[in-house]
């Protein structure tokens, strides 16, 4: 009995020097940290499944597992960082965004909770603001547009930037206040070649079409527009803003509504074609400026040129020298002769023969000519055809009898002498031609017309004209002259004045 006592004290007695001597070394030899004691441990923590990274990798291990307990431990974050949990470790804040997601879902860096990425998937849409509210998550910034609506309304969830806008969600409305975003600081704003207007965007029927997609395709609502500066706009100088083609009339000004008026110019500029207003042009622009064959489809018709009109007139002038008259219609212009080319003298009958473009044709009350004479051989004026405009020319009718004319049909020809009169009827009475006796085509005065006795070959006695009952033109009689002596009456003129037709004096 007593040899197995001291056999027992004397293991006791080792196992207490065993005891001491650990103590020992754990007071007086160097501390060995965690790290150096894992490097010098063969156990790889990988076969457990939790790789030890960031903070993990320099804990103790009793950190995690407690009480010398490896069995159970939580491989999960929400394991250990959850409060009332075995191990202790950091829980989440007071303020931390309401989920049931595990932790590494967002906190993807093990070194710190710095860096988190929240994973929105499986967020509920239109719930941004009870997390993105300033204090659980960062809300909208000082000078963010003015609205109610949710966050996903405009923000897609991987970035704020870039954002688009919801404008048909937006809350306030954004009728009529689109240049509280659009000012090229919030939002985009007017171009620098936007038209100059201070009016909302979606003011006067402009901006209102697009569906607040895009700004393109826009309808400009004409009723604001100032009437007379068109070409603000149309001008190139402002976006979307239609220019003059090149086959457009020239014109620089800015009033295009002078011709384009409204409707259809608010619609279109060629539906239907306007009509050319003259009266901008006139003084500042020839005719022939637009009127040469090149603008043929401007207008109802087009600025017609002479190339248009068979048979006008061969001109280098001005069209409004003889179309003065109106610009509705080339009809009704005076023509100006003197500004034919080459000139017209000598070459009337080009037009008057045929009456091409208005040329008046020889009546039918016309005194007889031949169609190889010039109409100015007579018709020395160009600005009418009867009355003191024509002096009949006898020189080129020579060799025809005058009665073709002289026969009271052509009494309205001329107005000098009354027209082409004929033999009045207290006239002598002939059988000869007119100019057997009135040699003279001016005048049917004595001088210088003569009577040509010779050839009145039909009277058989003086008397018959030289009478004072039955007086003919120019037949004297005795008593026209003063001093004539006195004689029979049944005496014959001749029986004194013989054969002499050209004086009353005596042989």
């Amino acid at each position: 009995m007593r040899i197995k006592l001291i056999k027992q004290l004397k293991q006791y007695t080792i196992l207490c020097a065993l005891v001491l001597s650990a103590i020992v070394a754990i007071v007086f030899s160097p501390v060995a940290s965690a790290v150096e004691v894992r490097q010098q441990s063969t156990f790889n923590h990988m076969q457990t499944g939790f790789t030890l990274t960031g903070a993990h990798a320099n804990l103790e291990c009793e950190t995690c597992h407690a009480g010398g307990v490896f069995k159970g431990t939580p491989s999960a974050c929400e394991g250990c960082h959850s409060p009332g949990r075995r191990v202790i470790a950091t829980a989440k804040s007071a303020t931390h965004v309401l989920t049931n997601a595990p932790c590494d879902t967002c906190h993807t860096n093990t070194n710190s909770f710095l860096g988190v990425r929240f994973n929105h998937i499986g967020v509920l849409p239109r719930s941004c603001s009870n997390c993105h509210n300033g204090v659980t998550g960062p809300g909208k910034p000082s000078g963010h547009l003015l609205t109610t609506a949710q966050c996903d309304s405009c923000h897609r969830n991987s970035a704020w930037i870039p954002a688009g806008f919801d404008h048909l969600s937006a809350n306030p409305v954004v009728t009529n206040r689109c240049a509280d975003c659009h000012n090229n600081v919030t939002a985009l704003g007017k171009p620098a070649n936007h038209q100059v207007t201070a009016l909302q965007c979606d003011s006067s029927g402009c901006h209102t079409n697009t569906n607040y997609v895009t700004f393109a395709g826009l309808k400009f609502n004409h009723t604001t527009a100032v009437p007379g500066q068109c070409g603000t706009c149309h001008s190139g100088q402002s976006a979307g803003a239609p220019t003059q083609p090149p086959t457009h009339i020239p014109y620089s000004g800015l009033g295009c509504d002078n011709c384009h008026v409204t409707p259809p110019a608010a619609t279109a500029f060629n539906a239907p074609m306007p009509t050319m207003n003259h009266s901008v042009v006139v003084g500042s622009m020839a005719c022939s400026k637009c009127h040469n064959g090149s603008y043929r489809n401007q207008g109802s018709t087009g600025a017609m040129s002479k190339a248009d009109k068979p048979g006008h007139v061969s001109t280098t002038y001005e069209c409004n020298n003889c179309h003065y008259k109106g610009y509705v219609s080339f009809a009704g212009g005076v023509m100006d002769h003197y500004s034919v080319t080459p000139p017209v003298a000598g070459r009337c009958r080009s037009c008057h023969d045929t009456g091409v473009n208005g040329a008046k044709q020889k009546s039918a009350a016309h005194i007889p000519s031949a169609n190889t004479i010039e109409c100015d051989v007579c018709h020395t004026g160009f600005t009418s055809f009867p009355g003191a405009g024509a002096t009949m020319n006898h020189a080129i009718v020579t060799g025809q009898a005058c009665s073709a004319c002289h026969t009271n049909t052509y009494s309205s020809q001329g107005s000098k002498l009354g027209g082409a009169l004929a033999t009045p009827t207290n006239h002598l009475t002939v059988n000869v031609g007119c100019d057997a006796c009135h040699i003279g085509t001016t005048t049917w005065a004595y001088p210088p017309e003569k009577m040509n006795h010779v050839l009145n070959g039909n009277v058989s006695s003086c008397k018959t004209c030289h009478n004072t009952s039955s007086l003919v033109l120019g037949g004297m009689t005795k008593k026209t002259l003063g001093n004539h002596e006195g004689s029979k009456s049944t005496d014959d003129c001749i029986t004194c004045h013989a054969n002499r037709y050209t004086s009353w004096n005596k042989p």
